[in-house]
């Protein structure tokens, strides 16, 4: 589990987090969703030890982050961020890199190491790309790059930044199907979304920020009850059904 009490968070002088309490459970796909602003990027990167805290603690699994190397960190929880580096490597190399905090470069990975990553790029379709320049890429394929390189790290938690970002359907498809997965294996997923359908749809355990509070905690379902979407988003979920006969929620903004 990863457990956030009480975490205020200031970046420049400027309050970001204030008061935020949640809990990931392992099991369980944890949706942050918020405005432009409202905390989302600097909430993953605390609880990736990678942004310090101006009160409140950060618990992974039994012990406090602070308790952690970024090592140790890194073979618990791998993170995505939002807008990916486009390095001069190869596809292959960069996927490689998930298995660095096991202590060995992509050039002296043992068996067990390359047969991970061989199989993480035939399953997200990027065996075709290996041998290209990450920097080459379109942004989608990128995406999926450092997507597939999380995915080797096979941590407890995964924390993605808006990680359908560039995606096409098919791909977007691909990592939503990834992502239910590595829950079904009993890993905590993280992300954060700016569509609140996939948000509903993906998610377990949905979150709101705004303005850097938690004005949201609990399920998809309580989320479309609430008053949140309106307040929040200025939208209004509506259930509707295709030709098919399938239900399912849009939102639909409502604003003047």
């Amino acid at each position: 589990m990863i457990q956030c009490d009480k975490v205020y968070v200031q970046l420049d002088r400027k309050e970001i987090l204030k008061d935020v309490s949640l809990e990931a459970r392992k099991g369980e796909i944890c949706v942050i969703i918020g405005r432009n602003g409202s905390g989302k990027t600097t909430l993953l990167r605390a609880m990736d030890g990678l942004i310090s805290l101006r009160e409140g603690t950060i618990r992974l699994e039994d012990k406090s982050l602070q308790e952690y190397s970024a090592r140790d960190i890194a073979k618990k929880a791998a993170y995505l961020p939002q807008h990916p580096a486009a390095p001069r490597i190869t596809v292959e190399e960069l996927v490689s890199f998930g298995r660095a905090p096991y202590g060995l470069s992509p050039g002296r990975q043992g068996r067990k190491d390359r047969q991970i990553v061989e199989e993480a790029l035939a399953d997200s379709g990027l065996d075709a790309f290996r041998n290209q320049w990450v920097s080459s890429l379109s942004g989608g394929e990128r995406q999926l790059a450092y997507i597939t390189l999380a995915n080797v790290q096979q941590t407890d938690f995964m924390l993605m930044d808006e990680p359908t970002a560039g995606l096409d359907a098919r791909k977007k498809r691909y990592l939503f199907d990834l992502l239910t997965r590595k829950k079904e294996e009993g890993k905590g997923i993280i992300l954060s979304l700016h569509d609140l359908e996939d948000a509903c749809l993906l998610a377990d355990h949905l979150v709101v920020l705004e303005q850097g509070r938690k004005v949201f905690d609990g399920s998809p379902e309580g989320f479309m009850d609430s008053t949140v979407p309106m307040e929040v988003f200025g939208k209004q979920p509506v259930r509707v059904q295709d030709e098919a006969f399938n239900a399912f929620t849009v939102f639909r903004d409502v604003r003047n």
